[in-house]
C-alpha cells in the first residue's frame, strides 16, 4: 500500500471514519463509481481520494470487496454501530495496529518512559515533531494528551506497544530480503524491551543510521549491547555480514551479537508469527560473534572481493 503516515491527517482520519457509517452494511454493496457520485460530496473528500479511503478500510478489515462492489464486513458492521467517541478510539486503534504509522509508533516508543505500573510519558513537543499523525489520533482517548505531556495508559500502550503496529504493509517496491528483514528487526527491537527492566534503553539505531554495523542498542547496563539482527526464511544458520558489520563485530567483540530469526513467512501476520517463532526456539543468539568466528562455531567465507589498482601502478595526477 503506497501510503505514508504523514498522509493520515486529521480530516481524513474523519472521511474514513464517517464513510464506514456510510457505505452498505450487505450485499449487493455499491459499485465504485456510486462512491464517487453518491459518498464523495457526504464526506467532502477532494477528487482521486475515495479509492485510497476504500483502500485503507479495506487493509483494516472494514470493508469487503465482492466484484468490485462494496459493502462492510462483519468488523464494519460493529464499528457503524458504535458512538462517534467509541468509533473514533476504534478505527484509531485499527489503524495503529495496521502498521500504517509503524515509523511514528516506533518514534513514540523511543521517546517514552513508562513507570512502574506501565504508564507511558513524553512530550508533547517532541511527538509534535516526531509522530504529528500518531499524536491526532492519540486524542482520540480522553486525558491522554495534555497541553505539554501525553500520558498513555498501560493498556493503551500495549496496543501500540507491538511487532505488528512496527511492521508495515508490503511497498510497491520492497523486495521480498527486506520485507523478511525487516520483521526480523522489529521481532528483535520488540523481544529485547520485553526482556528490559528499561525498555526505553533499547533503541533502533539503524531506522536512523544505517552505517553502525549494527541494528540495536541496548543501553541498559553499563556497556552498551550492539545487536545485529538477521532473518531467514529457511530454519539453517544463513546470513550475510557486510564488510562493516565484520568489522565492527572484531572492534569489540563483547559487546556485539547476532540475532537469527529463521522461518520467517511472509503469508503469516506478525501477531501470530512473533508467538510461533518463539515457540520454535527463535532468536538464536550467537554473543560475541568474532568468538564463534574465531574457534568456528560459525564459519565465514567471503563471496566478494574488492580490487583495485596497486599505488605503484597508478598513473600521477
Amino acid at each position: 500500500m503506497n501510503v505514508t503516515s504523514d498522509w493520515f491527517i486529521a480530516p481524513r482520519v474523519r472521511r474514513l471514519q464517517r464513510l464506514v457509517h456510510l457505505l452498505p452494511q450487505r450485499p449487493p454493496g455499491i459499485s465504485s463509481s456510486q462512491l464517487v457520485t453518491t459518498l464523495r460530496p457526504q464526506i467532502d473528500s477532494p477528487p482521486g481520494e475515495i479509492p485510497k479511503l476504500v483502500q485503507i478500510l479495506a487493509r483494516l478489515g472494514l470493508l469487503h470487496v465482492d466484484s468490485e462492489r462494496f459493502h462492510l464486513s462483519r468488523k464494519g458492521r460493529r464499528a457503524a454501530t458504535l458512538s462517534e467517541d467509541r468509533a473514533r478510539r476504534e478505527l484509531a486503534e485499527l489503524l495503529i495496529q495496521s502498521g500504517l504509522l509503524h515509523e511514528q509508533v516506533r518514534q513514540i516508543i523511543q521517546a517514552s518512559s513508562i513507570d512502574h505500573e506501565g504508564m507511558a510519558r513524553s512530550r508533547v513537543g517532541q511527538l509534535r515533531r516526531a509522530a504529528p499523525q500518531l499524536l491526532g489520533l492519540l486524542r482520540a482517548w480522553p486525558n491522554v494528551v495534555g497541553p505539554s505531556f501525553v500520558r498513555i495508559p498501560p493498556k493503551l500502550f500495549q496496543v501500540i506497544d507491538t511487532p505488528w503496529s512496527l511492521t508495515p504493509p508490503p511497498g510497491e517496491k520492497e523486495g521480498t530480503k527486506e520485507r523478511v528483514g525487516h520483521r526480523a528487526e522489529v521481532y528483535s527491537f520488540y523481544l529485547l524491551r520485553l526482556e528490559s527492566n528499561c525498555p526505553t534503553s533499547v533503541v533502533w539505531v539503524s531506522r536512523d543510521d544505517q552505517g553502525l554495523g549494527y541494528d540495536i542498542e541496548d543501553r541498559s547496563a553499563g556497556q552498551v549491547r550492539r545487536i545485529e539482527v538477521k532473518g531467514s526464511q529457511g530454519r539453517d544458520v544463513r546470513f550475510l555480514l557486510t564488510a562493516n558489520e565484520y568489522d565492527v563485530a572484531r572492534q569489540d567483540p563483547s559487546t556485539y551479537e547476532v540475532h537469527f530469526w529463521g522461518e520467517i513467512s511472509l503469508n503469516r501476520t506478525p501477531e501470530v508469527e512473533f508467538n510461533t517463532l518463539r515457540e520454535r526456539g527463535f532468536p538464536l543468539r550467537f554473543e560475541d560473534l568474532a568468538a564463534h568466528l574465531a574457534d568456528r562455531r560459525l564459519h565465514a567465507r567471503p563471496t566478494r572481493y574488492l580490487v583495485t589498482r596497486g599505488p605503484e601502478n597508478r598513473a600521477d595526477t
